[in-house]
């Protein structure tokens, strides 16, 4: 075993305060720039601070508008995946911002710009929380026997995107969580407490 130079006592000593001030940096950035950090795109005058921004290019053709049949359902959608998959979490709904001719030039496509209102998934305070299996619960009751949760109370089972919107729904109002802007089981599964291992 060798013994710790000086030198070296120094050079750890200044990894470690270097990793306790990127950390602090971290903390302090506000909401709004983790946000935009994270955003799948770059943010303009459009899109207000703190919102999530994802711009879909389109092929070239008719503008993409309601009136020429233009759905903006999958997009919105696809912009909440986007979002949850960078770490944000909404708190509003997503809303079309704009269609703008692509680099300026209709006959290159289109790009539908979105926008929704997101804080960082780590300001969520998620508690503890133990996925009962079917085997678990072999009545169906949403209780397992003899598991507890992490205070020791009966643990419930949590809704999984297998589950009936009904089931997941009723979950959200019981425990006070907004379901109200996943359009989809799997969006509104994702704003649930994650199981620990």
């Amino acid at each position: 075993m060798s013994e710790t130079t000086t030198d070296e006592t120094q050079a750890d000593t200044a990894v470690a305060d270097t990793a306790a001030t990127i950390a602090e940096t971290l903390d302090a950035r506000s909401d709004e720039a983790i946000v935009a950090a994270r955003s799948a795109d770059i943010h303009d005058d459009e899109a207000k601070r703190g919102e999530h921004v994802k711009v879909f290019v389109l092929e070239p053709g008719p503008k993409p508008t309601e009136e020429n049949g233009f759905s903006h359902e999958a997009n919105m959608a696809a912009t909440r995946q986007y979002m949850m998959s960078n770490g944000l979490r909404p708190t509003g709904d997503v809303r079309h911002v704009s269609t703008k001719p692509h680099l300026g030039d209709e006959r290159r496509g289109w790009d539908v710009k979105y926008a929704v209102p997101a804080v960082p998934a780590e300001r969520f305070d998620f508690t503890e929380v133990h996925v009962i299996t079917e085997n678990e619960d072999p009545d169906g009751d949403g209780h397992a026997s003899g598991v507890k949760d992490g205070d020791g109370e009966q643990a419930e089972r949590v809704p999984t995107k297998s589950d009936n919107r009904a089931t997941i729904d009723a979950y959200a109002e019981a425990h006070g969580i907004d379901v109200s802007g996943a359009t989809t089981k799997a969006e509104a599964v994702a704003l649930f407490p994650q199981p620990t291992a």
